[in-house]
């Protein structure tokens, strides 16, 4: 197992009952424990949660594992997540779409002459703009909305979760010339697991079963992931309900209400308003969740520390910057789904 994760220690809950369980599922299923998921393992209830989202949506179902992957790919391009779109061009390898895969990698979307692949890249792309005609016009059916928009979802919240702490290139490389051969053989690797028949609804055993937010109707779709994303939400929530103060997650919610998918860029003056007048513990809880939020790439070894001064748990730090990047991803899921909710 790969370990590049910063801030927290993936090492400690390795032998907890829960986290040995979801270890067993991803190495059958998946291939590999990658940093992704092992970093959540710092609260093994939230790996549990995480894993069963990624698995119901992305490795079973109606609608082309490839298919899922390009949206991956290209939700974690308009993230800037350049270490998501290896690891999804690199599935796409897994899968068989080298061609597709490589012209993700280039960021030459045009040069795709499938028209639904086109469509669906565009639309992907796309998901933080939440008046855009391809969003209001999405490229699938009511039927599979839930298979499509939980990718964006779930990688919405990957990607701020990767800015965080992990390294900003997967691969030791730069150069997209000198990746190809690299992904193209670890996506022969992750081949055996990707072809392997799985069935809906294994991962939901991990977990009890939870209700689903009213936010998050475009789940209802698929059983398994209305509920795979109810447990999610669930143990981020809970957890979340334990740390942050009442002030705190008020001010936070009434900004992403409010949020229209767009970063601030350079400026850093747009939380001074939100910030003004809280005592310290709260000023650094909501300046994590904030950044988490809107701008993860600021998130630094300062402002994690301003944090572990009042917090030393590492799960501590874990479901704020969680809660604070299920929350942002819940609001995009919302406006990928208000279409068909007309």
């Amino acid at each position: 197992m790969i370990n590049n994760v910063k801030y927290l220690n993936t090492k400690v809950n390795r032998h907890h009952p829960t986290v040995v369980r979801v270890y067993k599922q991803i190495r059958k299923e998946f291939g590999m424990v990658v940093d992704p998921f092992s970093l959540h393992s710092v609260s093994p209830e939230i790996l549990a949660g995480v894993w069963a989202a990624c698995r119901e949506t992305e490795l079973v179902g109606q609608v082309p594992r490839a298919e899922k992957e390009i949206v991956a790919a290209c939700v974690s391009a308009s993230n800037q997540c350049p270490y998501c779109v290896d690891a999804h061009t690199m599935l796409l390898n897994a899968v068989g779409k080298f061609e597709v895969s490589n012209l993700i990698s280039s960021g030459d979307y045009d040069q795709i002459d499938d028209e639904h692949l086109s469509s669906l890249i565009n639309w992907a792309r796309s998901t933080k703009l939440p008046t855009s005609d391809i969003i209001l016009n999405p490229p699938f059916s009511k039927i599979s909305a839930s298979e499509y928009i939980g990718m964006a979802v779930f990688y919405h919240y990957l990607n701020r979760i990767v800015h965080i702490f992990l390294p900003d290139q997967l691969l030791p490389v730069k150069s997209n010339t000198v990746k190809k051969p690299l992904k193209r053989m670890a996506g022969w690797f992750f081949s055996f697991s990707a072809s392997r028949t799985k069935k809906p609804g294994n991962a939901l055993t991990l977990l009890p079963n939870s209700e689903l937010p009213d936010d998050m109707s475009w789940a209802l779709g698929s059983e398994t992931i209305s509920q795979s994303f109810s447990q999610m939400a669930s143990v981020i929530d809970t957890q979340e309900k334990s740390i942050v103060p009442a002030q705190v997650r008020t001010i936070f919610n009434d900004f992403i209400a409010q949020w229209d998918g767009q970063s601030h860029g350079i400026n850093s003056g747009w939380m001074i308003d939100l910030l003004k007048g809280l005592n310290p513990e709260n000023t650094i809880i909501l300046k994590l969740a904030l950044l988490t939020a809107i701008e993860p790439y600021k998130v630094n070894e300062l402002i994690i520390g301003e944090f572990k001064n009042f917090y030393e748990d590492e799960s501590a730090l874990l479901s704020v910057i969680c809660w604070a990047s299920f929350a942002v991803s819940r609001r995009v899921g919302q406006w990928c789904y208000q279409t068909f909710e007309k």
